[in-house]
């Protein structure tokens, strides 16, 4: 995300990505005026005879916000809300959806001066435009699930299963395929290195570096990572291979609970979000300086206890008066706030203790 400011209150923005996308579904809020290119349907006198066929013209249009939708699979965000800036022939009460995906502009207005912890949103997600996709391979024998990992979590890419007959076996086995073991499994390997092939060529068009994890159970996944490297695949430049306990998407989400992406990638959102939810975890198990639920995580803000404040992204959109209260004190007593996805694991774990938290300077 490309951004520059505009004059007043707003930010004209560049959106390159889905976690473009995400960034906006969680800074634009009710009443925020919204603007950019769309397309209005433009009537003639012999379109009322067949308004299916009335032309449409694009146009630049802004909205007061009134609604909101991420689309995650269409990589889409709908705007929608009432026209208050636009050509002199659209009325300005009438409603209009404004679409945004990827390469388009967008620029924001808000009625009242943007908050320290959406400006902090807005330069992570302009600073993270540079940061290289983490794409991760968690394989077992005769199964494998590519997962691409975005800035609000983990979004599976492909599943592969290995043609034939389920597990590896040598030989010949009565009732089943006679299909030697190398054979399956190089065919297994073949698919997955297509898969990959072909989203890693995808993520190359918007950054340099495409690090790739392999994780899995026993040593499938020692033998994809010594197959390509035995045909000298570019694939293998940038790679971390790791042991986990389970395969799926299983085995992805405890791969990024031990930190493994930190590993690979200095600056991993998902990584950092889990690692501090981990650590709240910790404080309640631990009974350390740590609270959780709004009626505690309140009290310890009262006393000014509260160093860094977790709040799910789905409970700041809830337009609560008790969150925003919540927000200001921290912000005025110089404590952190970030805001976790409930798309990954760690942010599902921190809805269940009430969508908020938090790391304290002592214990309360």
């Amino acid at each position: 995300m490309l951004g520059k400011g505009l004059k007043g209150k707003g930010y004209k923005l560049m959106i390159d990505n889905l976690d473009d996308l995400w960034h906006l579904y969680n800074l634009i809020e009710e009443h925020d005026i919204v603007g950019g290119e769309t397309y209005r349907r433009v009537e003639k006198v012999d379109d009322k005879l067949r308004p299916d066929k009335a032309a449409k013209k694009r146009v630049w249009l802004a909205v007061d916000v009134e609604a909101l939708e991420f689309h995650e699979f269409s990589n889409r965000l709908r705007v929608h809300g009432v026209v208050v800036k636009g050509p002199e022939d659209i009325s300005l009460s009438s409603y209009h959806t404004l679409n945004f995906n990827t390469d388009k502009q967008i620029e924001i207005e808000k009625p009242k001066p943007w908050r320290k912890h959406q400006l902090e949103q807005l330069k992570n997600a302009i600073d993270a435009t540079q940061q290289p996709q983490v794409i991760i391979l968690s394989i077992e024998d005769d199964n494998a699930v590519i997962a691409q990992l975005h800035q609000y979590g983990v979004r599976k890419a492909a599943t592969i299963n290995a043609q034939g007959f389920g597990k590896f076996y040598s030989g010949t086995t009565a009732g089943k395929s006679s299909k030697k073991l190398s054979d399956v499994k190089k065919e297994f390997f073949d698919d997955i290195l297509l898969q990959l092939q072909q989203l890693i060529s995808q993520v190359e068009a918007k950054t340099d570096d495409v690090p790739l994890i392999v994780v899995g159970p026993g040593f499938t996944k020692d033998e994809f990572v010594k197959f390509c490297r035995d045909k000298q695949l570019s694939v293998m430049k940038n790679i971390l291979v790791e042991g986990t306990g389970q395969a799926g998407m299983v085995g992805v989400q405890e791969a990024l609970k031990r930190g493994v992406v930190t590993r690979l990638v200095s600056d991993s959102r998902v990584s950092f979000e889990t690692e501090l939810v981990e650590q709240v975890l910790e404080g309640i198990a631990k009974n350390g300086p740590v609270s959780y639920g709004l009626v505690e995580t309140k009290a310890a803000l009262d006393v000014g206890a509260v160093k860094q404040l977790l709040m799910t992204d789905s409970l700041i959109r809830g337009k609560n008066e008790q969150i925003e209260e919540l927000l200001i004190k921290t912000e005025n007593m110089s404590g952190t706030i970030t805001i976790i996805s409930t798309v990954h694991d760690a942010g599902k774990q921190l809805e269940s203790l009430g969508g908020v938290a938090a790391l304290l300077r002592y214990k309360v």
